[in-house]
């Protein structure tokens, strides 16, 4: 991957900006994490993960963000959306992603609700194991699927 090269600062604080607007108070943060904020971004190969924290994730409250987001998805992966209880409760489930968002990210709006965030890692070996083994069992379907056509198994296997 390229590092240096400039992220869509332009877009990405157009986003910012609809985002307050639709949602002002309940609207705790907006951070960018991965690649954009590492320094790593490549514009052919990488999306702009941002993370944004409500206080109230209704169908109500998802309702006065959709156009911000439809807008946004024209050109980046759907940013993650979640309550500041649900992110707090969900450091043990979600470690590994935790733990990665953590070590780069940037506060673009509002608060850090990350730095404070205890990811137990007793609990860190269950969810990699989670995610290995089911990797291994999706290989293994898609490697039934293709085994006898040998283009279709060495695409799998690549």
């Amino acid at each position: 991957m390229t590092t240096g090269v400039a992220i869509p600062e332009k877009r990405i604080g157009e986003f910012v900006e609809r985002l307050i607007e639709s949602e002002g108070s309940n609207l705790e943060s907006i951070l960018l994490y991965g690649s954009g904020a590492s320094g790593t971004y490549d514009p052919e190969f990488s999306d702009i993960n941002l993370l944004c924290v409500l206080r109230d994730t209704s169908v109500a409250a998802l309702s006065r963000i959709a156009p911000t987001v439809q807008w946004w998805t024209e050109t980046q992966r759907v940013p993650l959306i979640i309550g500041r209880e649900e992110l707090e409760r969900s450091t043990d489930v979600f470690s590994i992603e935790i733990i990665e968002i953590k070590e780069r990210y940037r506060v673009l709006y509002g608060q850090d609700v990350i730095q404070s965030l205890n990811v137990p890692m007793y609990l860190h070996r269950a969810q990699l194991e989670y995610e290995l083994r089911e990797k291994v069992i999706l290989l293994r379907e898609q490697l039934l699927l293709a085994l006898g056509h040998e283009r279709r198994t060495w695409s799998v296997l690549m």
